[in-house]
């Protein structure tokens, strides 16, 4: 197999962080105390559970993909035992550095009894600290890649650097590949950014941000609405919404197909969306099409991803390989996929 990409880089949060099961089902007031039990479970920041999953799933294929990350933890317990972890699943960590006076990132994940919920994560930590200087020593490496390569700009480092990043890997020739939460699709600066990305991946409420849609709209309004506003900025960006428990949705050049999600025991459904997005990039830098109706799309490997992710207790599936995906694929009667 010859892939797409042989270099992908890529920024945002690492860090870990503890998981409380609210008691009872209703929203998280603004004023409310809530009880909570502490889960015997793993957290982890969005650019670690995204190159967990692409590093993984790229070494199993042997495709000889180079996995950058580039960010920051503290010199600390969390620090070295997420750098550890990183390592062991075959990621390339020169670009990430252990800072002397910032701890860690960490957060606070809260779950429903229904297995939904929400993060609280630090903003003064060492994944704050990731400056746009910090991402200078990466553009060899990108000039070099040229269009093999992949840029992946995620949540948790500040927007400045993660819009650099994308930037960088334009001028490059590189592939772009995003995530923005809801605060900071609504920016100029993003919106404009917007127009020179090839891969936006959000989720139902951060696509309700960009598109201006009501609160109360349900997924296949959200995602309409989502997809007419994504394409006046960018008509060949390619959109990704998840939705829960309404499925993923995928729109490119005018058209949008729907998975409905797959029959599993869910666990733990954080995770699922930055699971979905490694799957994505996996998919194209395996060369597949992004969607269509054959039985192997970018989508349909994202789904999948996204699938296998919510059977686990922790946010990383730290028994994701390549036979364990093929092995849960014909469990749940989806295509092999190498």
């Amino acid at each position: 197999m010859t892939p797409r990409f042989n270099t992908i880089v890529g920024t945002g949060g690492i860090g870990k962080g503890v998981v409380y099961r609210l008691a009872g089902s209703h929203d998280l007031g603004r004023d409310e105390s809530r009880a909570g039990h502490l889960l015997d479970l793993r957290d982890f920041c969005k650019l670690h559970i995204i190159f967990h999953y692409i590093s993984v799933f790229l070494r199993d294929s042997r495709s000889g993909v180079r996995v950058l990350p580039v960010g920051a933890v503290g010199c600390d317990e969390p620090g070295r035992e997420l750098l550890g972890l990183m390592q062991q699943a075959g990621m390339d960590m020169r670009f990430v550095r252990a800072l002397k006076n910032a701890p860690t990132l960490y957060s606070i994940c809260f779950q429903y009894p229904d297995g939904a919920g929400g993060n609280i994560t630090e903003n003064q930590s060492a994944s704050a600290r990731v400056s746009t200087a910090m991402l200078a020593p990466v553009a060899p490496v990108l000039r070099k890649a040229g269009a093999r390569g992949l840029v992946l700009a995620a949540p948790e480092v500040p927007l400045a650097s993660r819009l650099q990043l994308l930037e960088m890997g334009r001028r490059a020739g590189a592939f772009a590949a995003a995530s923005f939460n809801s605060e900071e699709i609504r920016t100029t600066a993003v919106q404009k950014a917007l127009k020179k990305v090839d891969l936006l991946a959000i989720n139902r409420d951060e696509a309700r941000a960009l598109a201006g849609a009501p609160a109360k709209a349900d997924a296949h309004a959200v995602v309409r609405a989502c997809a007419r506003k994504a394409m006046s900025l960018n008509p060949d960006m390619r959109l990704v919404i998840t939705a829960g428990g309404s499925g993923l949705f995928g729109c490119h050049a005018g058209a949008c197909e729907h998975e409905s999600v797959l029959k599993v025991p869910v666990v733990n459904t954080a995770g699922a969306g930055d699971a979905t997005l490694a799957g994505l990039v996996c998919g194209l830098a395996i060369g597949l099409p992004f969607m269509g109706s054959g039985p192997r799309t970018a989508i349909k490997l994202g789904h999948l991803f996204a699938a296998m992710s919510v059977t686990s207790a922790d946010t990383i599936h730290f028994g994701f390989s390549l036979k364990a995906l093929n092995k849960f694929a014909r469990k749940n009667r989806q295509p092999f996929w190498l």
